[in-house]
């Protein structure tokens, strides 16, 4: 692995592993106020989704919407590369 690709995986993985540990609670609170069997989520035939499903469904849309707000954060975060470079 070059550096470059190094320096890139450990980027994203700056980004999805704080995602992930946030995720994991903030999930936890979301399905303790809402029971996923009383969500009437369907599937492309119109078939009810199973319990498992769902949990997993919210799971990655909310690990995608933190890593996003993460992702934000550590980019307001970071000095812009020509200063850094000039300083």
């Amino acid at each position: 692995m070059n550096s470059s690709m190094q320096v890139r995986t450990v980027r994203w993985l700056s980004v999805l592993w704080p995602a992930f540990l946030v995720t994991i609670p903030l999930v936890g609170l979301v399905f303790s106020a809402f029971d996923p069997a009383t969500i009437d989520w369907t599937d492309a035939q119109g078939e009810p989704l199973p319990a498992m499903a769902v949990y997993s469904l919210g799971f990655l849309v909310v690990w995608a919407l933190v890593s996003v707000a993460v992702a934000m954060a550590r980019s307001f975060a970071a000095p812009p590369a020509d200063a850094a470079e000039s300083a």
